[in-house]
């Protein structure tokens, strides 16, 4: 039943248009299977302890802590706290989408299919990159302080899941806005990383995002010990930055559905694309294990918008929303391939709700 609703939300986001009933069916889709998880990943090992005895030794970061006690203090079980923070969540992005004006409802589509479900049990990094998203808006924006702002706003993403330090760095190709800059300065995070990772080892990368948890994700089981697993990586990473590359040099970002200019939708585009030339840094060492490409979700959370973007902006019926759902699917299917028992069976079949 939960599949059937599932396959069903993203078919009519493809070709309806913008609808606010929409909107909240599938907030409120994703509010239900949060509430009803209780045997995805990272449930019963990590979640619901850690938001039942929260504390400070936890492997969880200190602002996750403090989301778990403001939870327990209004009485909330875990499955009603998650299920709230994920509708304010996936909120944002509909509040995103209303700020860039384009269409809501394709951005929720294109989440549905890439990362939402992913997104409900790796909590804590679906959290982070929402903050990380807003951040960016922040920082595009006109507001006095806003570089402060958005270091807050890092700080606290990186408090709930230390992955999102590497958002960090986006200021700095922002305000270059050159490619040629840009290129350079991440041809030298590149190199640094290299440089860390032969004269060191990637274990010490590791442990500058992911803390406590590095032995977890650098376990053998989590090892990519194929070669098709090492390819996959390095393969999504360069086509997503070689696709960003196109749309900067080849498409105008004043271009809208609805006729409006926006330098300020620009140059929030603009951070978007270069969040996924900052994914190349991780080249070096991208190959080891899948958990290493949990930060490129912080530049597909950006190009949800992008997709959004295009894929609403040409006036040629369904057909360019059509090519970019499909390429967010062929994008998730490799996410799918190593997820799917972990992930999408628990959430969409090991279901009470299911009938």
């Amino acid at each position: 039943m939960l599949l059937t609703i599932y396959l069903l939300l993203i078919l009519c986001g493809v070709f309806i248009k913008e609808s606010k009933v929409y909107n909240f069916l599938t907030v409120s889709f994703l509010g239900f299977i949060t509430l009803d998880n209780y045997s995805a990943a990272d449930y019963a090992s990590l979640y619901l302890p850690t938001y039942l005895n929260p504390s400070f030794d936890s492997k969880v970061g200190a602002g996750w802590i403090y989301l778990c006690y403001l939870g327990n203090f209004i009485h909330l079980s875990y499955n009603s706290f998650a299920a709230i923070v994920c509708m304010l969540c996936v909120g944002c992005l509909i509040l995103v989408s209303s700020k860039l004006h384009i269409n809501s409802s394709f951005v929720l589509c294109i989440f549905l299919i890439y990362p939402g479900l992913i997104s409900i049990v790796q909590f804590r990094q679906f959290v982070a990159s929402i903050l990380t998203l807003v951040a960016v808006c922040v920082l595009c924006s006109n507001k006095k302080g806003k570089i402060i702002y958005y270091y807050i706003l890092i700080l606290v993403a990186s408090s709930i899941h230390s992955s999102a330090i590497i958002m960090s760095l986006i200021p700095i190709l922002f305000y270059y806005n050159n490619l040629k800059k840009v290129s350079k300065i991440i041809f030298g995070f590149f190199l640094i990383f290299a440089v860390v990772y032969v004269f060191s080892n990637y274990e010490k990368i590791a442990l500058m995002f992911f803390g406590e948890k590095t032995n977890i994700y650098l376990s053998d089981g989590a090892m990519n010990h194929s070669l098709f697993g090492q390819f996959k990586n390095v393969f999504l990473l360069v086509l997503m930055a070689v696709w960003a590359f196109t749309c900067e040099r080849n498409l105008s970002f004043n271009r809208y559905v609805d006729g409006k200019n926006s330098e300020y939708s620009a140059r929030v585009f603009k951070c978007f694309l270069y969040a996924n030339y900052l994914m190349l840094i991780f080249l070096p060492v991208i190959s080891i294990t899948d958990d290493f490409m949990r930060f490129e979700r912080y530049a597909f959370t950006c190009d949800i918008f992008i997709f959004s973007f295009f894929a609403c902006s040409f006036r040629k019926g369904h057909g360019s929303r059509v090519i970019y759902a499909v390429l967010a699917s062929v994008f998730a299917l490799f996410y799918v391939m190593n997820n799917y028992e972990g992930v999408y069976i628990p959430l969409l079949t090991y279901s009470p709700l299911n009938f």
